[in-house]
């Protein structure tokens, strides 16, 4: 009877799952069926209220603005490198280079 009993309560459970899945549908149709049925009861001024609230609820708004502050940031950020960026020709950055290279070996071989 152990099997039985298993295969019982799995069923139960799905039952369970089945009637809480059931119940919740049933409520996001009735919440669907009542803000067609307050739309169909509202006044013109009314729908044009709703639907401009619908048209300003983006909903990549806040994506966008997102994208478009990091871009602004990288944008400021690239201007502020360029302009503190000192103007150092090939020549001049080998000559850097080449005189720390000197100064840390001859710090190395001591």
């Amino acid at each position: 009877m152990g099997f039985f009993d298993s295969v019982r309560s799995w069923f139960a459970n799905e039952a369970a799952e089945v009637k809480e899945s059931a119940t919740s549908f049933k409520a996001s149709l009735e919440s669907e069926m009542d803000k067609r049925e307050a739309d169909l009861q509202a006044t013109p001024e009314q729908r044009l209220e709703t639907i401009q609230n619908e048209i300003s609820d983006d909903p990549f708004a806040e994506v966008r603005n997102r994208i478009e502050g990091k871009q602004a940031q990288a944008e400021a950020r690239d201007e502020v490198a360029a302009s503190e960026r000192p103007d150092i020709n090939d020549s001049e950055a080998a000559k850097a280079l080449n005189d720390l290279a000197n100064e840390v070996g001859d710090g190395t071989q001591t």
